[in-house]
C-alpha cells in the first residue's frame, strides 16, 4: 500500500474532453483504460451543470424547466425557462438553467449570454463553472481555466470547478497540474472510484507506474472492506479498476498478478457496471492484455486459447 493512501478521497470527472483521433489512438495503443475518452474511442461532450437538485428551486414553473433539463429535454426546458425569464428577468437560477440548455443545444452564443446574466445577478461556483464549460466548448481554454479559477475562489473545496480544471489541464497535456488537482479531488469525497481511475491514468501517462499501481491497489483493497450492498453502487467497483491495475502490472512484468487481475475483471463483466462502454469491449481489452502476457511468458497453449476467445468477440 502506498504511503499517504489513507488520505485518498475521490470524485469522478463530469467534464470529459474531446480528443483528436491521434490522441485517442495513442491512449488505446497503450491499453490503459481511458477516463477522458471511452474504450471504443468515442468523444465526449463537455457536460455542463445547471442549478442542481429540484428541491433547491421553489417556483414550480422553474422546477419543471429544471426537471426537463435533467431528463435531457433541453428544447422543452428552454421553452419553459424563456417565458419565465421574461417575468423574472433577474432570477440567476433561470439564467443558469437556460445557459445549460443552450449549451446542450449547441448555441454557444446564447449560452454565453445566459451564463453571464447568471453571474451578473448572483455570481456562484455553479455560474462560473457553467461559463467555464461554455468557453471550453468553444475552444477558449485559457478563458475557461480563468472562469473555473474564479469559481474556486468562491469555494476552494467545491469539486465541480476542480474536476473541470483537471480535464482542461489533461487536454493541454499539463499532466503535472492535472495530477495535483486530482489529489485535491481525492481529498474531497471518499466514495467514488472514478477519481482513482482518473488519477491512475494521469500517473501512467507520466510513466509513474508504481504510483499508479499503488492508487489502483488501494481502491480495490478499500472496496474489499466495503459492505456488499454499497460495493456495486455507482462509483464503487468498476471494471476499469482491475483492468487498469492488470495493465500496469503487465507493463512492470509482474505477470502472475497481472494475469490474476485480467481474469478477475473477466469474471466481473456479468455483474459489475460497464462504465464507459459495453462489457464486450472490456472483455476484448482483457483478452488483448492476456495475449501479450502469455506471449511474454511463452505460454503458447494459454495464448491460443485466449486468441480464440478474442476472435469470437471480434466476430460478434
Amino acid at each position: 500500500m502506498c504511503s499517504g493512501c489513507g488520505s485518498f478521497m475521490i470524485v469522478f470527472l463530469w467534464l470529459a474532453c474531446n480528443f483528436s483521433e491521434e490522441k485517442t489512438q495513442t491512449i488505446l495503443q497503450n491499453k490503459q483504460t481511458p477516463i477522458f475518452v471511452d474504450l471504443a474511442g468515442q468523444n465526449w461532450q463537455y457536460p455542463i451543470s445547471s442549478i442542481g437538485e429540484e428541491k433547491e428551486i421553489m417556483d414550480p414553473e422553474l422546477r419543471e424547466g429544471n426537471r426537463q433539463y435533467h431528463e435531457g429535454e433541453y428544447k422543452k426546458s428552454a421553452e419553459i425557462i424563456i417565458p419565465y425569464i421574461e417575468e423574472h428577468p433577474e432570477d440567476p437560477n433561470a439564467h443558469s438553467i437556460l445557459a445549460a440548455c443552450f449549451f446542450r443545444l449547441g448555441d454557444f452564443s446564447q449560452a454565453m449570454k445566459a451564463a453571464q446574466k447568471s453571474i451578473e445577478y448572483a455570481p456562484s461556483v455553479i455560474s462560473y463553472s457553467n461559463l467555464g464549460s461554455i468557453l471550453a466548448g468553444q475552444g477558449s481554454i485559457e478563458r475557461a481555466i480563468d472562469a473555473y479559477q474564479k469559481a474556486r475562489e468562491m469555494d476552494s473545496k467545491h469539486f465541480l470547478p476542480i474536476r473541470n480544471l483537471v480535464t482542461l489541464y489533461y487536454r493541454i497535456e499539463n499532466l503535472s497540474q492535472a495530477e495535483e488537482l486530482l489529489y485535491e479531488l481525492i481529498k474531497i469525497d471518499p466514495t467514488d472510484s472514478y477519481g482513482y481511475v482518473s488519477l491512475g491514468q494521469v500517473l501512467v501517462e507520466q510513466k509513474k507506474w508504481t504510483e499508479a499501481e499503488a492508487v489502483y491497489r488501494f481502491r480495490l483493497e478499500d472496496l474489499n472492506t466495503t459492505p456488499s450492498d454499497e460495493r456495486f453502487l455507482a462509483g464503487g467497483l468498476m471494471l476499469d479498476l482491475p483492468l487498469a491495475l492488470a495493465n500496469v502490472l503487465l507493463h512492470q512484468k509482474k505477470y502472475d498478478e497481472a494475469e490474476h487481475y485480467f481474469i478477475e475483471m473477466l469474471s466481473l463483466t456479468d455483474t459489475v457496471q460497464a462504465t464507459w462502454t459495453t462489457p464486450n469491449i472490456y472483455r476484448k481489452k482483457a483478452y488483448i492484455g492476456l495475449v501479450e502476457l502469455y506471449m511474454a511468458t511463452k505460454e503458447k497453449e494459454k495464448e491460443q486459447k485466449i486468441r480464440q476467445a478474442l476472435k469470437k468477440i471480434q466476430e460478434q
